[in-house]
């Protein structure tokens, strides 16, 4: 491979999301022609057994115990490309039906339920001196970005953002105004008492209280960037954050982002990236360094390693912000145009506003993906997630799990 293509599969690497599964195949004609765009429905079904699965108790209202199940996934959903010359869209959504199977405790089919996920971009004159964004994502799921969130909790989730890129002349330097707006809601999967021994006035323990997590947030951004040499691009960035909660308007958060940094090829094989910054949260007069670093090695054209630290402050119910250090390590291999190869690891330090509580994470996520044709792709894996915290010895954050799962996708 010659040095030029090289730099391009790594600059593309580097770019690339550093957790999750990114789909290395690509379904070519496959899908139903919409103008310019292709419309490609499919359907998931995967088989979970989850360590951790939820706290199960004998009824609604009583106390149960954290246990594990297997969980079947019946996901059927649709992705729209469309690349046209004026403007570019994307949308991929689907409905997921996760269903308990209460082999391992009988208890376990109650919270059964729905779930689902639907994400739109969009880019208008891509190709001019200003470019215009807009996207939405929004979910239904198991899952939060908030840390102080534990199990048993679903979570509605939905973020509308929309950003102005301007790059004149040859597009070296870019700059880069934007904004997002987003609402976050808290249920639970049943009303369950989940803490042992009961504490009522915890919102995490006491599910008619985790209205108190509910929030909505108003981010405004400016970033700005100068490519000095072809793969190599300096930056600066600034953001503001103001976030309120339904029920607890004492945590309020007013946090402010600011930093510079380097991203780039320091040869054919190797990209770096380099930023440090400040973040001061106003409202609890909370302010901490930021920074992020990153070593990324090209293996050979489609595989590479990388490994990282990062240093960031969040906004967070309950306490207003709380500092992460995460280090963390990644490799990805995508071997004879059919098998992906992926293992992620990570380690988070929390440490919360007011100094009375720190968590520590540990994740490891882990498998193989083999596309057999065009329409069925094949998938196993395996995820850890450690996690303790201080201040209380709740299942909800206390708790080690294991995933294993195996899933189907046949896509048209």
């Amino acid at each position: 491979m010659n040095a030029l293509r090289r730099k391009a599969v790594l600059l593309a690497l580097l770019l690339a999301p550093s957790a999750g599964w990114a789909q290395a195949t690509t379904i070519g004609d496959n899908g139903l022609n919409m103008g310019e765009g292709r419309l490609h429905p499919y359907v998931d079904a995967e088989l979970d057994y989850d360590s951790a699965a939820g706290f199960f108790g004998p009824g609604n209202g009583s106390i149960g115990s954290l246990t594990g199940e297997w969980i079947l996934h019946v996901r059927p959903g649709f992705r729209l490309e469309y690349p046209a010359s004026w403007v570019n869209l994307s949308l991929n959504a689907d409905l997921d039906r996760v269903q308990y199977l209460g082999l391992a405790n009988p208890n376990a089919a109650e919270p059964s339920h729905w779930e689902g996920a639907a994400n739109f971009e969009s880019s208008f004159n891509q190709k001019g001196a200003v470019e215009f964004d807009l996207g939405d994502n929004f979910s239904y799921l198991q899952q939060t970005t908030d840390p102080v969130i534990g199990i048993g909790v679903l979570t509605l989730h939905n973020e509308a953002h929309a950003s102005l890129p301007i790059h004149p002349g040859g597009g070296a330097l870019s700059v880069t105004p934007g904004g997002s707006i987003t609402l976050e809601q808290y249920s639970p999967i049943d009303n369950s008492q989940i803490c042992t021994p009961p504490s009522p006035n915890d919102p995490n323990c006491n599910p008619v209280l985790l209205a108190n997590f509910n929030f909505v947030d108003v981010q405004g951004n400016l970033a700005a960037s100068w490519r000095f040499l072809p793969k190599t691009a300096v930056s600066i960035m600034g953001s503001y954050d103001a976030r309120a909660y339904q029920n607890d308007p004492t945590n309020a958060a007013q946090l402010m982002h600011a930093g510079a940094g380097l991203t780039g090829l320091l040869t054919s094989k190797i990209a770096v990236t380099a930023k440090l910054g400040w973040a001061q949260e106003f409202a609890k007069a909370t302010g901490t360094l930021t920074a992020h670093a990153e070593l990324n090695y090209l293996v050979s054209d489609t595989s590479n390693m990388r490994i990282g630290y990062l240093r960031d402050l969040q906004s967070v119910p309950q306490f207003g912000v709380y500092a992460d250090d995460r280090g963390y390590a990644e490799l990805r291999f995508f071997l004879g145009g059919r098998l992906t190869l992926r293992a992620y690891g990570a380690y988070d330090a929390l440490a919360y506003a007011g100094g009375t509580r720190s968590d520590q994470m540990v994740t490891i996520d882990a498998g193989p993906q083999y596309q057999f044709v065009r329409w069925l792709i094949a998938a196993a894996g395996y995820t850890f997630n450690y996690r303790n915290t201080n201040v209380t010895q709740s299942a909800l954050v206390n708790y080690t799990r294991n995933v294993g799962y195996v899933r189907l996708t046949l896509t048209y």
